[in-house]
């Protein structure tokens, strides 16, 4: 809608200075007044944008998917590109185990790695250890005037979905280790 009406408005502005120029001063103006409108109503758009993604996010929905350990590593994985004047090299955590699961009606063990900057590790829980991958939801607030206005236009506030892992081992699993500098 915005983008219409932005385009109406400055073609109808644009028209009327044209059809009015040496004819009449008031159509002049009145297409003058008529681009004006057309760039308001494009600045309009654009701090709307702002202002709801101002407003935050709300959950609209939470899925939980659990794998039971068999093994679990933490590793680091290094990777990186570049060109013949730029390299860049990152490095993430990244967890590697095996989790039991049924296959063609049969009990085994598949793998699976994770990387993840929003990891939680339980060593208190009394359970089986496991590995619980949380998908969380969110999307924007709008009014019903603003979702009749922005309609698909703007496309940086679409619903985004964030992944987050709790692993949960028995006590003394994870061995810590320091290292001393002199």
């Amino acid at each position: 809608m915005p983008v219409l009406i932005f385009l109406g408005l400055l073609l109808l502005g644009f028209f009327l200075m044209k059809i009015g120029n040496g004819i009449s001063k008031p159509i002049v103006v009145l297409g003058i007044f008529s681009v004006i409108l057309g760039i308001t109503a494009l600045f309009f758009t654009l701090s709307m944008e702002g202002k709801i993604r101002d407003r935050g996010t709300f959950v609209v929905s939470k899925e939980t998917v659990e794998y039971e350990l068999v093994s679990l590593q933490a590793d680091t994985e290094i990777s990186g590109s570049g060109t013949r004047s730029y390299v860049e090299i990152s490095e993430k955590t990244v967890f590697h185990f095996y989790y039991k699961t049924t296959k063609n009606g049969k009990n085994g063990f598949s793998p699976k790695t994770i990387t993840s900057s929003d990891v939680f590790i339980d060593e208190t829980y009394e359970g089986a250890p496991l590995i619980r991958e949380i998908f969380t939801t969110y999307d924007y607030r709008y009014t019903k005037f603003e979702k009749w206005w922005l309609q698909d236009y703007i496309t940086g506030l679409d619903p985004y979905t964030k992944v987050s892992y709790e692993i949960y081992v028995p006590a003394g699993s994870i061995v810590e280790s320091y290292k001393f500098t002199k």
